[in-house]
């Protein structure tokens, strides 16, 4: 602020010209707002008693257009109304325009299009009937009138009418060299483009509009043109530099509150929701809604609702989206908001069809085509013919993909152009030329794979198909030809979407801290690049048979694929159906572990009908394959879940069937009394036993380094880490199914991340890692990988983890790991060992609910990190 300005907001008001004041107020408008608004609680105490309209409008229209600003919208309308007043009341018609631009501006924000566009029509007639010598001052006024009204038909989706309006108000401000005025087009252009599915071009105009704000000092609109910026970047699929976006104006938004803080969390939820965070996605967008809400903002309060739709879709919860896409729809409809409308529908359309209702989706679709969705947004109009032919014959729905094809060709959107050759695919698929769906199949993900890296919780929604997507079709397809080459391949392509990039859900975890149960702040700038160790995405890489054997299960729509890898060949099953059968299973299984909990000794000779019923599904039709890898002296297979059979006791499930599988030998191994074993033990009032666990470790394996409580440090973990043989950690622990990589062990320092665990500082070479903490093994059924605490330690080099998928007695896991140190002192291997100790805790607590939850996790070889 210059000299003049600071001792202007010094002065006392009694001392201070009201009109001078104002021009002070206006000039600094939009550089510093809030000394805008004492300056103009100066001006009203200076001008207390004076009848003087002229002044009265000017400090009126100033007051309004700072809370335009704020979003203080109905304060804004109320200031607008004096103004218009007393603007006729002083005869300045120049002026009065004003006024009644801004209130045209309020029903934009509103969402009441409808009624701005027509005040914007009389507003042009009456600015081309003003008789002023200054034609500046009506030049401007109808460029503001075209930047607006292009706001308000972007608003109803009426695109093409709203990027002409850009245009006239572009040059109209070019030739009065207003570069505020500019940059504001630019802005509303690049929201536009936005809207439209066009992120790139979108970015080139919000960088433009930023750069310019920023030269001018005008801060608030530079974080609105970032917060824009910050949505593009997502949709193009950038997330990292999303967030980077969102953290540098994170502080401000969030002390400002109000209607920018809602902008703000809808546009984070947006950004949460593509790195893969649907829970965190959710809360922040229904927060939003709710500000939204309030104000009485009824566009704004859809977008909201329609990410709420989006995230409970992500979330597999199906109902509950559908009654959101019902809320936006209506919301969207009460403002004239067509084209948003359209959109929602769209999503409404690709749900029923998953929902196996194909009838209710082509009718959606008929109707958005009908209704001329495409003229405005071009790539909704391939999106439901891409739809619609799948629920169309052979005929019908070549035409309707190369119908789509031309639009995508048209549009030169990189998205579009892989729908249309996966539609393409799935209709040769369909009409039983698998033969002919595979090549463009694999050209769509291995290109969706060269610019879009796929996030390892799976984004289904209207932005097109993901490289899951693609992949799984590839998947069936490879699977339909049966034959052993194929074969390979599909388990090769399982493997790599399991082995897929985590990294846009690192950012997110950064600012995380457990103890407060939610995310603190996106990652800072500075700290994206400052992780070094982390894994790099993988592409579409395909991996090597391995020789040791592994059982790797993968969710296929509604069956469940088992692929049995032996002896260098990969065999596979299908099992049809299993996906819902395992659902309701593990539901089960749930419900039981709770009654178990609560009721104790009263079911404890009660057998579990839930893991029954998951052996029968998942193991039984693999026996003639795999029942001789569990007898003596044969090497068990590696078993890897996928989604919610991540939740799954493999281990145990054999134990389970209905002919047990005979106790393996003792096989001593390298480990014994005196390896090097590291023990981290922090005891708290919910689980006192787990200093005696330490106390027993310690007897069992004389020379252990054991610490406990405050000692049991992470220091001491990353130091000593790389040198022993096997790391006990007892502690209490969270698990996160949201992002997995929020989970977390609090150790004697704090708590230890998952994200911490991959950031690089920790390498265990090959050590054994026993986890007797809370969640510790649990991955979220959203996942591709088996993300959480186990794979985490996986990553860091662990050469297996034992840990358990759910919170286990504090006695009973006391009783467990006597059992396994006993097995270990012993010379037994730790795979052998845990099977061990699971056989001996079922003689004294017979419910699996105690002794199925331990799992032993390694990595199956050949898939390497």
């Amino acid at each position: 602020m210059a000299p003049h300005e600071s001792d202007s907001l010094r002065a006392d008001p009694a001392d201070l010209h009201p009109e001078l004041a104002l021009d002070l107020a206006e000039s600094v408008l939009h550089r510093d707002p809030e000394a805008c608004a004492e300056l103009l609680e100066q001006v009203t105490a200076a001008s207390s008693g004076r009848r003087d309209p002229e002044l009265l409008g000017r400090l009126a229209q100033v007051r309004g257009e700072l809370h335009l600003i704020w979003g203080d919208l109905q304060e804004a309308a109320a200031s607008f109304r004096v103004a218009l007043a007393n603007r006729l009341a002083a005869g300045a018609e120049v002026d009065a325009c004003r006024a009644m631009i801004g209130h045209a501006v309020v029903r934009i924000n509103l969402g009441e299009y409808g009624d701005a566009l027509r005040m914007f029509w009389a507003l042009r007639r009456t600015i081309s009937g003003l008789e002023s010598t200054d034609s500046a001052v009506t030049v401007r006024l109808h460029a503001m009138v075209h930047l607006w009204s292009g706001e308000a038909h972007t608003g109803r989706g009426d695109i093409p009418v709203a990027r002409h309006h850009f245009d006239m108000a572009e040059d109209l401000a070019s030739s009065l060299g207003d570069t505020g005025l500019v940059a504001a087009v630019a802005m509303s252009r690049g929201e536009a483009l936005v809207s439209m599915g066009l992120p790139r071009r979108a970015s080139e105009e919000l960088t433009r509009a930023r750069a310019r704000f920023e030269e001018l000092g005008w801060r608030w609109a530079a974080e609105r043109a970032t917060l824009h910026l910050a949505e593009a970047r997502a949709c193009a699929g950038d997330v990292a530099a999303s967030f980077a976006l969102l953290d540098s104006i994170d502080e401000r938004v969030r002390v400002a509150g109000g209607f920018d803080h809602a902008r703000y969390r809808t546009v984070r939820a947006g950004v949460l929701l593509r790195a893969g965070l649907a829970v965190e996605a959710h809360a922040e967008a229904a927060a939003a809604q709710l500000r939204f809400a309030e104000m009485g903002m009824v566009d704004r309060s859809a977008r909201a609702t329609l990410v709420c739709a989006t995230a409970s879709l992500r979330m597999r919860r199906a109902d509950q989206a559908l009654l959101e896409l019902t809320s936006a729809e209506r919301l969207f409809s009460e403002c004239g908001a067509q084209a948003m409308r359209e959109g929602t529908l769209l999503i409404r359309a690709q749900v029923l069809l998953e929902e196996g209702q194909p009838e209710a989706a082509a009718r959606l679709c008929r109707e958005l085509l009908l209704g001329g969705t495409e003229r405005s947004h071009p790539h909704l109009g391939v999106r439901a013919r891409l739809i619609l032919a799948r629920t169309e014959a052979e005929e019908p729905a070549e035409r309707l993909i190369g119908e789509a094809a031309d639009l995508a060709a048209h549009l030169g959107v990189p998205e579009l152009r892989l729908d249309v050759s996966l539609a393409r695919a799935r209709l040769h698929r369909q009409h039983g030329r698998p033969r002919a769906a595979l090549e463009p199949l694999r050209r769509a993900a291995e290109g969706r794979a060269t610019w879009d890296p796929v996030s390892p919780i799976v984004a289904r929604g209207p932005a097109g198909a993901d490289l899951v997507e693609i992949s799984e079709e590839l998947i069936g397809v490879l699977l339909d030809l049966d034959d052993h080459a194929a074969t390979i391949e599909a388990w090769q392509w399982v493997c790599a979407l399991k082995n897929g990039g985590f990294s846009p859900l690192v950012a997110p975890t950064v600012a995380w801290e457990p103890a407060g149960g939610r995310l603190t702040g996106p990652l800072p700038a500075h700290q994206a690049t400052g992780i070094t160790g982390l894994r790099p995405y993988r592409r579409h890489e395909l991996p090597p048979v391995p020789d040791m054997p592994v059982i790797d299960y993968y969710v296929l729509g509604r069956d469940v694929v088992a692929f049995v890898v032996r002896d260098g060949q990969v065999h596979v099953r299908r099992l049809v159906g299993a996906t819902e059968e395992t659902h309701h299973a593990l539901a089960g299984w749930s419900q039981e572990r709770v009654l178990v909990a609560a009721l104790g000794d009263a079911l404890e000779s009660v057998g579990s009908r839930s893991l029954r019923l998951l052996h029968d599904i998942l193991i039984a039709p693999l026996l003639d394959l795999v029942a001789d890898l569990y007898e003596q002296d044969a090497s068990p297979p590696t078993i890897v879940g996928h989604r919610h059979l991540h939740a799954v006791p493999f281990d145990a499930l054999v134990e389970i069937g209905s002919a047990p599988v005979p106790a393996p030998a003792v096989a001593p191994q390298p480990l014994t009394a005196h390896a090097p074993v590291l023990v981290l033990a922090v005891p708290d009032d919910e689980a006192p036993l787990i200093e005696d666990e330490a106390a027993m470790i310690g007897r069992l394996l004389p020379g252990s380094d054991v610490h406990i409580g405050t000692d049991a440090t992470r220091e001491v973990l990353f130091a000593r880490g790389p040198e022993v043989s096997l790391v006990h950690i007892a502690c209490h622990g969270t698990f996160r199914s949201g992002n997995p990589l929020f989970s977390a062990l609090h150790l004697g320092d704090g708590w230890l991340r998952a994200v911490d665990l991959v950031a690089g500082g920790l390498h265990l070479n090959g050590a054994t890692v026993v986890l007797s903490a809370c969640g510790a093994g649990g991955a979220s059924d959203l996942a591709l990988e088996p993300l959480g605490l186990a794979w985490a330690f996986s990553e860091a080099g662990a050469g297996a983890v034992i840990a358990a998928l759910w919170d286990v007695d504090d006695a009973a896991t006391l009783e467990l790991m006597t059992h396994l140190y006993h097995a270990l002192a012993a010379g037994e291997e730790p795979q052998r060992a845990l099977q061990s100790a699971r056989r001996a805790l079922a003689v004294t607590r017979p419910h699996p609910y105690h002794w199925a939850g331990f799992r032993y996790f390694t990595l199956p070889g050949g898939v390497t990190r």
